[in-house]
């Protein structure tokens, strides 16, 4: 039993010397202090440019126009067991001409530093600009339709957070379509205002009264007055539309009577409640709406003669039953609307639509109602000033086109989409819709 122990106890010894007489790896350390990523936290444009030389490097980062260059975050990898500083994620000032240095160190101790520049992305040259206008075949295969809704004006979208498209009309024809585009004799209606829903290449139309006999979406109190649709958003899991009721004057006229707005469910459409808008001060709102990530833009149209005066109001996401705020100037913003001033822009726009690219707002409109030209202005901020005039198409329609709409959602390849609405004789569509309906370009985004 001894003998046992003593092997044992040997064969232990042994390993445990074999153990310790194993050599140690030496303690080696990183030698790594690159930048492997540097971007910034919000607002950047494109690709950081690196060029790295040796023990330095310098770095260049664009960020769109209204970033406050001093406070910017810049969120840093590097290399492993490196340090950086400034540290990412350290508010730094980048307004001045010099570059900031940022200095890494490896786990060994090699530094290097890195020259970094942040900068606004310079505004597009537009007087080199060419847009390049072409029809688009896909959305105007769309609208050319043969049952549902077929034929109207306005085709406003909005897009859903779950990615659907919803289309507002104002008059529009609702029914069958034969091959030659006439409507089908008994099966169709007029009415004054409707909407359908896009899902990818899918469009369900949706109106009240019944699919044999349609009858408006949104109707009035007042069963001689009517309602047309104009533009909305989505907001807090509803769809808020916008709309402007009519009345007609002694001589058979529709006169602007008010403006309200309807809450209807994203889920199956249903309208919750309809609401008056109580800013109304001759003022069409909701002819056209732009959101962002805090607010969303009511802008508003009224007239002052034969020019016409643009207004614009905004209210945070889910507060649009509150009190909304109305620009006044120099770049405030007020809850009297009394107080309020028009957006700077030429008197010959009609209902604008906005597009930003980098940090710019580009408008896009009818230069009036009775022209076929479609322009597009340029401003720093959504309010404006709007300025940079450019004609981006001159529309080929015989009859009267107008409510010139671009449609960023949409955007494909650096081309925007922009619809208009063709202004046939209502009479005459029985005949031909395609007389009376919306046709769509693509164009060139001018950044």
């Amino acid at each position: 039993m001894r003998v046992v122990v003593y092997i044992i106890v040997i064969v232990i010894l042994c390993f445990t010397a074999c153990k310790k007489s194993k050599p140690t790896e030496p303690d080696v350390k990183n030698p790594d202090n690159s930048i492997l990523s540097i971007k910034a936290d919000t607002g950047q444009v494109g690709e950081t440019q690196i060029t790295s030389v040796d023990d330095s490097a310098k770095i260049l980062i664009y960020v769109k126009n209204g970033i406050a260059l001093n406070a910017v975050k810049l969120m840093i990898v590097t290399a492993e067991k490196a340090t950086v500083k400034p540290a990412s994620g350290e508010i730094v000032d980048f307004s001045g001409d010099a570059p900031v240095v940022y200095t890494t160190t490896s786990q060994s101790g090699v530094s290097k530093k890195w020259h970094v520049q942040i900068k606004v992305y310079p505004a597009a040259d537009l007087s080199k600009y060419v847009p390049n206008a072409q029809p688009d075949p896909t959305f105007n295969n769309y609208f050319t339709r043969f049952s549902g809704w077929n034929s109207g004006d306005g085709a406003q979208s909005i897009l859903l957070p779950d990615g659907r498209t919803v289309w507002m009309f104002g008059d529009s024809f609702i029914g069958d379509v034969n091959p030659d585009r006439s409507l089908v004799s008994g099966k169709y209606a007029l009415v004054h205002n409707a909407m359908m829903v896009q899902q990818d290449s899918t469009f369900t139309t949706y109106h009240s009264g019944s699919d044999s006999k349609p009858e408006s979406l949104f109707n009035p109190e007042s069963p001689q007055n009517i309602i047309w649709a104009s533009h909305g958003v989505a907001d807090k899991g509803n769809l808020n539309v916008f709309m402007m009721e009519l009345a007609p004057d002694n001589k058979g006229n529709w006169t602007h009577l008010t403006n309200h707005m309807a809450i209807l469910d994203t889920k199956d459409f249903k309208i919750k409640k309809k609401i008056k808008v109580p800013y109304y001060n001759k003022i069409s709102w909701g002819e056209r709406c732009y959101t962002d990530a805090n607010y969303h833009y009511i802008f508003g149209m009224s007239t002052n003669g034969l020019n016409t005066v643009i207004h614009l109001a905004r209210a945070k996401h889910g507060h649009l039953e509150e009190m909304w705020e109305f620009y006044a100037g120099n770049n405030t913003w007020i809850k009297d609307i009394n107080r309020a001033v028009p957006i700077s822009v030429k008197p010959y726009v009609t209902a604008p639509s906005i597009i930003e690219r980098n940090g710019r707002y580009y408008m896009v409109t009818q230069r009036n109602f009775f022209s076929r030209d479609i322009l597009m202005f340029r401003a720093d901020n959504i309010q404006g000033p709007y300025k940079d005039e450019v004609k981006l198409y001159t529309t080929p329609d015989v009859s009267q086109s107008y409510i010139s709409i671009v449609h960023p959602h949409f955007t494909q390849d650096n081309r925007m989409l922009i619809g208009y609405s063709l202004g046939g004789d209502i009479f005459k569509m029985v005949k031909n819709i395609d007389i009376g309906r919306p046709m769509f370009i693509r164009v060139n985004l001018p950044e």
